[in-house]
């Protein structure tokens, strides 16, 4: 039956990445493919109209060389590869959730067709969006006991999207400190030098500037998330509108609450405990990475990791709370939705509930202890690794 549901929900994402998808960056590639820059392009107003109309190049440079390939094809095929990508980056991140989180055979089916069912990845499939791409990114990279220098700068690639970027340092500067931020860079600055050579042919050094700051301040132009989804800041947004606080201001203020509540979780939870798990500290780090930050829905993806790691202990009643909240992210927002059931200041709620989740989730580090495995005991998680 899960499989019948998974398939039946990944055909619908996969109709609607060919016929509604609106976030697929093929535009921005294929101008800088051209030898022009996609970002200068849309600040002047994108007198060539190149830039398809909901295809605005918002993200960094590193994101348009990783999808060069995607950029050589023509549009519609160009929509069914990266369907087919994300398809991929989906299922490969449940079967490495699922396996470092102590999932085995069926388990793991499980847990992919439950992810491939989900409302959030089924519109990142239609919307031909990049945050499973960061999923797959961090499982690659982040879910194993020891963090390596090829590790770290692994994690950097995750950078493009930047909602996601936040957590992902802090987590990468707390667990190995300055060199691991440092290895995380590598990427980001090679792609920004790599763009800068495709476009100039290396003569003009104030162009280097130019394709760093270009991307924020297209960023900047009204597409970000801005006071209308569930987590922290936009929630803070909504409130300190309330005060008339002024618009330049509201930003920078919800970002530093955002930013130090996930530096003081991470600290705790690293720095304070430092025999806790991975497991532990990943699944801190994406459900913050959602709730604190500014994302769309669709981000939803990334609590795939609190997701395994509270059905792993799901006998204990944190656990079962962790897994309904995460239930109702998943599917009961769509199933409301769907009926027209309007839930007041629903926002807000869902934020309340995944903060709820957070809290919890800290606790749970406390029930990993020790479980039975053929007759001896051994612990459910393994501590990190230095």
């Amino acid at each position: 039956m899960l499989l019948i549901l998974a398939t039946i929900s990944t055909a619908q994402g996969a109709w609607n990445a060919v016929h509604r998808s609106q976030d697929f960056q093929w535009s921005g590639d294929r101008i800088l493919l051209a030898h022009h820059d996609p970002w200068a392009e849309y600040l002047q107003g994108d007198p060539e109209h190149l830039v398809l109309m909901t295809q605005v190049p918002n993200y960094t440079p590193i994101l348009y060389v990783l999808l060069a390939p995607i950029g050589l094809l023509p549009i519609l095929p160009a929509k069914i590869a990266w369907m087919i990508c994300n398809f991929f980056f989906a299922t490969i991140s449940g079967v490495l959730a699922a396996r470092f989180y102590g999932m085995r055979g069926p388990s793991i089916v499980a847990i992919v067709c439950l992810f491939l069912m989900a409302t959030p990845v089924r519109n990142s499939f239609g919307n031909g969006q990049q945050g499973l791409l960061v999923l797959l990114i961090l499982c690659v990279t982040l879910l194993s006991p020891r963090l390596t220098d090829a590790r770290a700068a692994g994690a950097g690639l995750s950078y493009f999207k930047f909602n996601f970027a936040p957590p992902v340092f802090l987590y990468l500067l707390l667990r190995g400190g300055v060199r691991a931020v440092l290895m995380s860079a590598i990427p980001s600055i090679a792609a920004t030098l790599a763009v800068w050579l495709w476009l100039t042919g290396g003569r003009d050094p104030h162009e280097i500037v130019k394709l760093i700051l270009e991307p924020l301040q297209v960023s900047q132009t009204g597409y970000t998330v801005s006071g209308g989804a569930a987590n922290l800041m936009d929630v803070l947004e909504k409130v300190l509108r309330l005060f008339q606080t002024p618009k330049p201001f509201l930003t920078p203020i919800t970002f530093a609450v955002a930013f130090f509540i996930c530096l003081a979780v991470l600290y705790c939870a690293i720095k304070r405990n430092p025999g806790s798990s991975v497991q532990w500290q990943m699944a801190l780090m994406a459900t913050m990475s959602f709730c604190l930050f500014k994302h769309h829905s669709y981000d939803a993806g990334v609590l795939l990791l609190p997701f395994c790691y509270a059905l792993r202990l799901r006998h204990h009643l944190s656990a079962q709370i962790i897994l309904l909240i995460l239930i109702n992210s998943w599917y009961l927002q769509r199933i409301l939705d769907a009926a027209h059931i309007i839930v007041p200041q629903a926002d807000a709620v869902h934020c309340a509930l995944l903060l709820l989740a957070l809290g919890f989730l800290y606790r749970l580090r406390t029930a990993e202890g020790e479980i039975e495995a053929d007759g001896r005991a051994v612990p459910v998680f393994a501590p990190v690794k230095a």
